[in-house]
């Protein structure tokens, strides 16, 4: 019959067990520690369901253009910052702040829905941008994410972009400032090729738009351009002023000897479907 010896704690064992329990203490508070981090990391200050747009207000950024930022607060301090596009207006989104001021700025889409009847096409939509962007970079920063993960995956961490410079009436100073932008080291250049470059000369345009005469004057302006920057660096164009599309065929064929990237907006908004 099997037994167990009935075994007795002596001094010596009881210390010997307090000095193992010892060994394992840092072990215990350490855990103890980290767990207490790890629950601190939380944050705990921002509650989504409970955030409220407060306030919107603007500033200008001095540049070559003044830009117009608009900031958009929060009851939770969590702001948002968005442009209004193209060096705009920016009451432009400013008009808006009565459509979204106490609303939560984490419904993106239902605040865009509310709002996009007062916005229209081209530069009077800058409002509206801005306050996509600034809700964007609302959300982005509650949820602890880039913005670029809320509406979709990232394909590239460095993207190419491309340079315009003032325009001139005179093909060579025109030139002459594309070169120079090279010199910055930019390896993609857009220019402006609109009804103002040539609109002292007689015949070159009717209405806003050029005629055969303009169009050589236009192919001047990118010939210049092109000798300036080279042909093996891409160039597009934009601000051709009010084209129908039989206009903008007309144009793009005058400009296809120069390998343009593209040829921006041609076709104005009010002149879809016009021959």
């Amino acid at each position: 019959m099997a037994y167990y010896r009935r075994r007795t704690l002596t001094r010596r064992g009881l210390l010997r067990r307090a000095a193992a329990l010892a060994a394992f203490g840092p072990l215990f508070k350490s855990t103890a520690k980290a767990s207490g981090s790890q629950t601190g990391s939380v944050n705990r200050y921002s509650a989504p369901s409970q955030l409220r747009i407060t306030d919107i207000r603007a500033c200008r950024v001095a540049s070559n253009f003044d830009y117009p930022i608009i900031k958009i607060y929060t009851n939770q301090d969590v702001y948002g910052l968005g442009e209004v596009r193209d060096a705009g207006v920016e009451g432009l989104a400013l008009v808006l702040k009565p459509h979204l001021v106490g609303r939560n700025p984490l419904d993106i889409e239902p605040n865009l829905d509310r709002i996009r009847k007062f916005a229209n096409h081209r530069r009077t939509g800058g409002g509206y941008s801005a306050i996509d962007i600034a809700l964007h970079d609302i959300a982005g920063k509650v949820y602890g994410v880039p913005v670029w993960r809320l509406i979709g995956s990232r394909y590239r961490d460095r993207i190419r972009i491309y340079c315009d410079t003032n325009e001139s009436k005179d093909p060579k100073v025109y030139a002459e400032r594309m070169r120079k932008r090279k010199e910055m080291g930019f390896t993609f250049f857009k220019m402006d090729i609109g009804p103002n470059l040539i609109s002292d000369v007689p015949g070159a345009l009717i209405g806003g738009v050029a005629t055969e005469k303009g169009l050589k004057l236009y192919c001047e302006f990118i010939q210049a351009v092109r000798d300036a920057i080279g042909w093996d660096q891409p160039l597009a164009a934009d601000h051709f002023g009010p084209l129908t599309l039989n206009d903008s065929i007309r144009y793009a064929r005058a400009f296809e000897p120069y390998n343009l990237a593209w040829a921006e907006d041609m076709i104005q908004v009010g002149h879809l479907g016009q021959g």
